[in-house]
């Protein structure tokens, strides 16, 4: 009996042992929440595509930050808090971002959030008080039925600047911005868009008078670039027309959708700070 007995001791401790040290191994295994501060870990610059592919648990922000390309194959699933007392309130840009975490905005700090070609399912009410307008480009497709024919030329318009709320997801202002506007440069790339196309003219001219606007382009392997405009005026706006022509080739099959890829970025002040480059709303 007491040799049994021992035995039965012996196994419950022995057994114990192995489940506290297995218990040990999990918690000095556990990785921590992973937190990123955007100004001291990264530079000013979290890039989805470029150097932070996987989404910290948490952001924080405590300087001015540009969060980028989380698109909805990836979103940017991170927690984002502001933190400092700078006497210069922050500017946080968010381009082309899905973004599903939680934000935690501290409205007396003056910061500002600037928010193009992205979307947010659970900023708090009081963070929406901290998203400024933004410019935008108002596309259009050529008159009449959206179709167009191989071999048959035909011409988008971009028209720059409108004004767009990233709340309301709406243009406010289709006369042009309350801000003047410089730097602005567009790239337009055509191997975007999903067929094959040639072009065949370019123009750019003032809204309010139809005079050209001075600018240069380039197109390389079919990626153009309109650059070094003029100081957009507050108020003025002008429009770049593009002609070009679907080639007959077999990427060029009927029915295919095809979309206008335009992108671009300027500079100008926010609450009296200079910022550029500052992307716009496509």
């Amino acid at each position: 009996m007491t040799s049994s007995g021992t035995n039965r001791v012996r196994v419950r401790y022995s057994w114990i042992t192995i489940l506290l040290f297995t218990l040990a191994l999990s918690l000095l295994s556990a990785a921590p929440a992973r937190a990123d501060d955007c100004t001291v870990d990264h530079g000013g610059v979290i890039d989805g595509f470029v150097n932070v592919p996987v989404p910290p648990a948490q952001i924080n922000i405590s300087g001015n930050c540009t969060i980028r390309n989380y698109p909805a194959s990836n979103p940017l699933t991170s927690n984002i808090s502001f933190f400092g007392n700078n006497p210069t309130p922050f500017l946080v840009i968010f381009d082309n971002v899905v973004h599903t975490g939680n934000m935690s905005c501290n409205v007396v700090q003056g910061n500002k959030i600037w928010f193009t070609n992205s979307s947010s399912t659970t900023v708090l009410q009081k963070c929406l008080n901290l998203l400024i307008a933004v410019e935008k480009i108002d596309k259009a497709n050529p008159p009449g039925p959206p179709f167009v024919t191989v071999g048959v030329p035909f011409t988008w318009t971009l028209k720059i600047p409108v004004l767009f709320d990233p709340a309301t997801g709406t243009v406010i202002n289709t006369q042009g911005s309350v801000n003047d506007l410089h730097s602005i440069t567009v790239t337009d790339d055509l191997n975007a868009t999903g067929v094959d196309l040639t072009v065949l003219n370019q123009t750019a001219t003032w809204v309010d008078d139809g005079t050209p606007v001075p600018h240069t382009f380039s197109n390389v392997g079919g990626l153009l670039t309109f650059d070094n405009f003029p100081i957009v005026t507050a108020g003025r706006q002008f429009v770049i027309q593009l002609t070009v022509v679907l080639n007959n080739t077999p990427t060029n099959v009927v029915g295919t959708q095809f979309i206008n890829t335009a992108k671009w970025q300027f500079g100008r002040l926010i609450d009296g700070v200079f910022h550029v480059p500052l992307p716009g709303e496509t």
